[in-house]
């Protein structure tokens, strides 16, 4: 005999716990993000590259996380994917381990692209694992929470270490070597709850889907580019020194903090397709304000980088609780946050190039309409999962009651009311109520015969019983007719 097991959300022993674990595999994940202006200098120093080889390295590495977390996007909704977290974090710790201790360039580049692919994992798992907690929402604020705070806090640590190729990349192998230690808290996967064992519907709500991971990977290879050209712009345009830029993008993740906490403790509960479009349209406004900064224009340019941080956070938020609407399991959200790796990818080389060719206000222009264009279908998908997250009104009135005969056949009209007609509805009612039989009607014919009264005198003193008012009372007394031995009456 096969027994029901629940969901894992509804089996979930300490939520707090998964929520935990969750977002210290999505830190270990997105670590590679966070930190890639420092991995960027450090591989540059330490191993002899130039600008271009460097940039060209990081975004090699950047799209190897974004394909391996596309690829292991279906095997993170099944069970087991603890199992997969632990492979993705042991080849990212044994990636970065190898790149931050050898001397050899190809060495280096290889243990680096392939600790890239172990982040990509990572997040992946984490982002599916989402879906199975009792709050998806709220989980994926938290997780974000520690995204940004863990992210502020390693590159401020980076300096403090020397910021060589040996801290930089050493401090992301630790990273996921502490990672470790929370892969058993993860939830489990809502397919390991299927009685049937049967595997449910591969992508449900492909429309919304589909729209929402595009929209997410053209917008992230815009907002990327904003963090590509903004040291550019405050030195060259805005005329700022590289320490004041530094701080500034420091504080622009501390921003990314403020993003999450007003996405999440606004849209809890509430629809999301009105703040997420917002939110979207925001962040591209914010790059076109930092990019029209004049010379000594800092409040605007820094108004436009923080804004710009802050509004990609909260975008992130809310396209995660999206995700997780559209497919419990987790598989939408595992994509959609690939997509976003693969636009930080190609983000920077679309940024330089477009600041090279037009210029800054131009490029910020391009930014902004690319994010405004991409708030459509993400505003389309969102639209989607609120629908789909509404509840439904009850439905309000009761079924008429069928129509009840005796045994005869004869129809029974209804009971007779204060303003009612035999047969007809009350005042008032709706035109499409029925009259309902009296309670004392039933179709279960009875199968005791008729009482026989003891004599003539009974019979005839009884024959007036009920009659209305008024009413003439007659009375024939009764004859045995000895048909089945029943008694008739003729009035």
């Amino acid at each position: 005999m096969s027994v029901f097991v629940p969901p894992a959300r509804a089996r979930a022993r300490r939520p707090s716990a998964a929520v935990a674990a969750i977002s210290v595999l999505a830190s270990a994940g997105y670590l590679l993000a966070n930190l890639l202006p420092a991995f960027l200098d450090a591989v540059r120093t330490g191993l002899g590259l130039s600008a271009a080889a460097a940039g060209a390295l990081g975004t090699a590495v950047l799209l190897g996380s974004a394909l391996a977390g596309a690829v292991v996007t279906r095997a993170a909704g099944r069970s087991g994917r603890a199992r997969l977290a632990r492979i993705g974090l042991l080849l990212m710790v044994g990636g970065f381990a190898v790149a931050a201790v050898t001397g050899a360039t190809w060495l280096a580049v290889a243990g680096s692209i392939v600790g890239g692919a172990g982040g990509g994992m990572a997040l992946t798992v984490a982002t599916a694992a989402m879906a199975a907690t009792p709050d998806p929402a709220r989980t994926s604020g938290v997780a974000l929470l520690a995204v940004a705070l863990s992210g502020t806090v390693l590159y401020a640590l980076v300096p403090l270490l020397g910021g060589g190729r040996g801290a930089t990349v050493g401090l992301m192998a630790a990273v996921g070597l502490g990672a470790l230690l929370m892969v058993r808290h993860l939830p489990a996967s809502a397919a390991s709850a299927d009685p049937a064992g049967k595997d449910p519907d591969p992508a449900p709500h492909r429309t919304a889907g589909l729209l929402l991971t595009t929209a997410v990977g053209v917008r992230s290879v815009a907002m990327n580019a904003v963090w590509a050209i903004a040291a550019g712009v405050g030195t060259d345009r805005v005329g700022l020194s590289a320490g004041t830029v530094r701080a500034l993008c420091a504080a622009c993740l501390l921003a990314g903090v403020v993003g999450v906490v007003v996405a999440g403790s606004a849209g809890r509960g509430r629809a999301r397709t009105t703040p997420l479009v917002a939110a979207v349209c925001a962040g591209g406004l914010a790059a076109l304000t930092m990019t029209l900064a004049p010379a000594g224009g800092v409040a605007l340019y820094a108004v436009g980088l923080l804004g710009w941080n802050a509004s990609c956070q909260a975008v992130t938020t809310y396209v995660l609780g999206v995700a997780a609407v559209l497919d419990g399991r987790g598989r939408w959200g595992a994509l959609a946050m690939a997509a976003n790796t693969f636009g930080a990818a190609c983000g920077p080389i679309v940024g330089l190039s477009a600041l090279a060719a037009f210029g800054a206000p131009a490029t910020g222009a391009l930014i902004a309409l690319t994010a405004v264009l991409c708030a459509v279908p993400i505003g389309r998908a969102a639209h989607t999962a609120d629908a789909l997250s509404r509840p439904t009104p009850p439905i309000t009135g009761a079924a008429p009651a069928p129509l009840r005969t005796r045994p005869t056949g004869r129809f029974i009209p209804a009971q007779r009311t204060p303003g009612t007609v035999s047969g007809t509805l009350p005042a008032g009612a709706p035109p499409h109520a029925t009259p309902h039989a009296p309670p004392h009607a039933t179709s279960r014919p009875s199968r005791r015969p008729p009482r026989r009264p003891k004599s003539r005198a009974s019979a005839r003193g009884t024959a007036g019983v009920g009659r209305p008012p008024g009413a003439p009372t007659l009375a024939t007394p009764a004859r045995q007719d000895g048909r089945h031995g029943e008694d008739k009456q003729r009035w």
